[in-house]
């Protein structure tokens, strides 16, 4: 979460723009506006799931067990929602100890396990999306269909220069540390 509440102004930008030469304030405020508005909804996201009594992750295992009928490895859910093994271990104990999922065994890998939507799975993220996808539609309904195409695309570049970004400390890191 962005824990800053109270943004700078611009005139507090300008002053610490004479002392710090480096400081672009247009990138800064586009840099707070973006993590303020990712933060405020990410806090609505999280009240709304408390509604249905599941966290961003439960839900987003959920969601990945939705689209893959068939079911995943521990390890692939892992994967799909950036967590480690043994933390997606503990989340599939407690989504099985509440009824939602079910591991189901593979005869030829007794190490591993598909997790499977129970029933009642299936019928909380039938009950949970619909007003989901409808609080989503409300709030980009203020972008008309080509700001949401040019909001995709300013946020495509924006993730990939973070990507960048990261892989260029952690080879400085890497390199460093030799």
């Amino acid at each position: 979460m962005f824990d800053l509440r109270e943004l700078p102004s611009h005139d507090t930008m300008l002053r610490f723009a004479s002392s710090y030469p480096d400081l672009d304030i247009s990138a800064l405020e586009s840099w707070l506006t973006m993590l303020r508005t990712a933060s405020d909804e990410l806090t609505a996201f999280d009240e709304f799931l408390a509604e249905y009594g599941v966290s961003q992750t439960k839900f987003f295992v959920l969601l990945l067990l939705k689209r893959h009928p068939d079911g995943l490895t521990p390890s692939r859910l892992a994967q799909g929602v950036a967590v480690s093994p043994p933390t997606m271990t503990g989340i599939v104990d407690r989504l099985a100890r509440d009824g939602l999922v079910e591991r189901i065994d593979i005869p030829t890998d007794r190490r591993s396990a598909m997790i499977n939507l129970t029933d009642a799975g299936k019928q909380l993220m039938d009950t949970l999306l619909p007003p989901h996808y409808a609080r989503i539609a409300s709030l980009f309904a203020v972008l008309s269909e080509a700001e949401r195409q040019t909001l995709q695309t300013l946020m495509g570049k924006l993730r990939l220069a973070a990507h960048d970004q990261a892989l260029h400390l952690k080879e400085s890191a890497a390199a460093n540390a030799v």
